[in-house]
């Protein structure tokens, strides 16, 4: 009976076994119980193998099916994008025949055209002229990418950046005494260049660091650049310099203390260190005499 219990157990490992117990089991309980569970055992196999079957049917419909689904949708895709290629192309073709670009390659190239390069893309065609006088066949990749002149370099087409010139700001030279016997005058960031003269005929370059704090006189001392601080009491304005005729042949001119400064040039050309007192009180031309600073009454 254990192997009875077993055959029903595990199914048809054991059919042999039980077979052999009814044959050599006497008994006619036994034999008709083993015949039935024979009997039993063969639905049974037969039942697993149609449900098997039925199983593998089952998947073979639903692969079929979903392949027949995949391939419908392949197959509207597949016209999806061959409308938008038919789309795309009759509209690239309309443009395509006047999108060749402006620039200075056209004033040395001949057989301009462009195609069409990866649906949205074009390129540009052209027959170049290089410094030797030769045609070469050029292209340009991409040529809407390109933001400046397409020019022709040595017969290839090439895209030129376009710099945008600036007008350099106005810088304003400040003005003072020092413009007299100065030259070569400069701003560099916030200091005043310049080449000055020592009073001896030579220049020299001079810098007046952060001109714009100055408030008073820019002077020439010796070939030196310096601020002459304002003050009422002792310097008068640079515009309250006299007028005269010594302005043509003096420089480095300065008022204080009521006394006119200059280095004025005698006939040998030489420059002097000259002044006149209280010049206020001369009321016809100041001059420059020989180097030497004048009134003429």
């Amino acid at each position: 009976m254990g192997r009875l219990l077993l055959y029903l157990y595990f199914g048809s490992d054991y059919t042999f076994d039980v077979l052999l117990i009814g044959v050599r089991n006497r008994s006619i309980i036994v034999q008709v119980l083993v015949c039935f569970i024979a009997f039993m055992q063969s639905l049974w196999i037969n039942y697993k193998n149609r449900e098997n079957d039925m199983k593998n049917i089952i998947n073979q419909e639903s692969s079929k099916k979903f392949m027949i689904s995949l391939s419908l949708l392949v197959f509207a895709l597949s016209i999806l994008l061959a409308s938008f290629q038919t789309l795309a192309d009759s509209t690239i073709a309309k443009r395509s025949s006047v999108s060749a670009p402006h620039g200075s390659y056209r004033r040395s190239c001949k057989n301009i055209h462009v195609k069409r390069h990866h649906l949205v893309n074009f390129n540009l065609y052209a027959t170049c002229r290089n410094h030797s006088g030769h045609w070469i066949h050029s292209k340009y990749k991409r040529f809407r990418r390109c933001h400046g002149d397409i020019a022709n370099h040595n017969g290839h087409l090439r895209c030129v950046a376009r710099t945008t010139h600036h007008p350099a700001p106005v810088v304003h030279i400040p003005d003072g005494s020092y413009r007299q016997s100065c030259r070569t005058i400069h701003i560099k960031g916030h200091h005043l260049t310049a080449r000055c003269n020592d009073g001896h005929g030579h220049y020299g370059y001079t810098k007046l660091h952060n001109y714009r704090k100055c408030h008073g006189d820019i002077r020439n001392s010796r070939g030196r650049l310096y601020c002459a601080r304002r003050r009422v009491e002792h310097h008068a304005p640079v515009s309250h310099i006299p007028r005269g005729s010594y302005k043509h042949s003096c420089r480095n001119v300065h008022v204080r203390h009521g006394n006119l400064s200059a280095s004025c040039r005698n006939n040998h050309g030489r420059w002097h260190h000259s002044k006149l007192h209280n010049y206020r009180g001369c009321h016809g031309d100041i001059g420059n005499h020989n180097g030497r600073l004048s009134c003429s009454r």
